[in-house]
């Protein structure tokens, strides 16, 4: 069945879009356990072990199920028959090192991935466009700043100068 999706996405996809679909399709396979997947072996290995693994949570919380919360059968489970199947499991050697990453991928069923892409924030503009208008209270606080100088035309001490005088008629 995934070498048709594989034939539909060729002709689909362009080159780079179905090396990425081609590649979400066999993590796709391994994960789900398809057989007949590139390689047989490790896929149904994969398949195996995983299947195991879930069966035995499976049987753990159902156990758990079982007990609910009453105090007797919370305390079989946990020591008698928890105690024994450490003792059995502490007797065996262990070949491979569990890391917590593979405990935590074998649990969820799935791969955590390992490259992560968040990207910053857009800026945003709080400030607003950043003009002011100016009340009459502003301007009469500004017109008392200035400093009087002498007009030409009208021959006072005031505001403004010749090229602006009141008195000076426009043309």
């Amino acid at each position: 069945m995934h070498m048709d999706l594989e034939k539909h996405g060729r002709e689909v996809y362009t080159h780079e879009n179905f090396y990425i679909f081609q590649k979400e399709l066999w993590s796709a396979c391994v994960d789900c356990g398809i057989e007949g997947a590139k390689e047989d072996e490790a896929c149904s290995k994969v398949e195996s072990e995983r299947t195991l693994v879930s069966k035995a949570w499976a049987q753990l919380f159902k156990c758990m199920h079982m007990a609910g919360t009453n105090k007797e059968k919370l305390t079989i489970i946990i020591y008698n028959e928890g105690c024994s199947i450490e003792q059995k499991i502490s007797n065996m050697k262990s070949d491979v090192a569990s890391r917590p990453l593979d405990d935590m991928e074998t649990f969820i069923g799935s791969n955590v991935s390992k490259k992560i892409e968040v990207l910053p924030p857009e800026p945003s503009h709080t400030k607003g466009c950043g003009k002011h208008m100016k009340g009459g209270k502003e301007k009469a606080m500004e017109q008392q700043q200035k400093v009087p100088r002498s007009c030409h035309a009208c021959k006072q001490y005031a505001t403004h100068d010749s090229r602006n005088c009141p008195t000076k008629k426009s043309s």
